[in-house]
């Protein structure tokens, strides 16, 4: 409860709803509370918009399609002014499992179980993949003006003993983001 200003606040200011569509209860990792304090007006459990469970449990297993149809329902609905969504994603979140029957190679030794993890990283990540891709076609189609803004929080546990091959002095902190437009069609990397 440290920080301040968020871009929350900042969206708050200037007139935005804040929606969570989350996969987690709310008191898991204190993040009701602190949603609540960077400026959240509304936070949505998955299983209030139809995924089966309690809104008391986490849900790990939920694929990036639901969630994605999970916010175009949000953002579907009529709201008094506009409207922020935050929403997580978690199937392509680790532990990755020793996947047994892949294709993947390498030139570097890697042991066939991180070969495995790593094949059930990308295949997590091509599921992703092809949804994401639709949503963006859908953002793009909207009538309303749209922004999404993807990101990662944070690099896939794959256990390489050799770290990561950049330039960058604390590569673990890289975050990789998208900005998508549907006003000018410009996209930022």
């Amino acid at each position: 409860f440290h920080v301040q200003d968020t871009m929350w606040s900042r969206l708050k200011k200037a007139g935005y709803k804040i929606i969570i569509v989350t996969p987690f209860a709310e008191g898991s990792y204190n993040s009701g509370k602190a949603y609540r304090h960077m400026g959240a007006d509304e936070i949505i459990h998955v299983s209030d918009l139809g995924w089966a469970g309690s809104n008391r449990k986490n849900v790990w297993d939920i694929p990036t399609a639901n969630i994605l149809e999970m916010v175009r329902t949000v953002m579907d609905r009529e709201h008094n002014g506009p409207i922020a969504v935050y929403a997580i994603t978690m199937n392509e979140h680790g532990p990755y499992p020793s996947k047994k029957n892949h294709t993947l190679r390498s030139n570097q030794k890697i042991d066939s179980d991180r070969l495995g993890s790593l094949a059930e990283y990308i295949d997590r990540l091509e599921k992703a993949s092809e949804s994401v891709v639709e949503f963006d076609r859908w953002i793009s189609e909207r009538v309303r003006p749209t922004v999404m803004v993807r990101f990662g929080d944070h690099q896939p546990a794959l256990g390489w003993k050799a770290g990561y091959h950049t330039t960058m002095t604390r590569p673990e902190y890289i975050t990789d983001y998208t900005l998508v437009d549907n006003q000018t069609k410009v996209c930022y990397y």
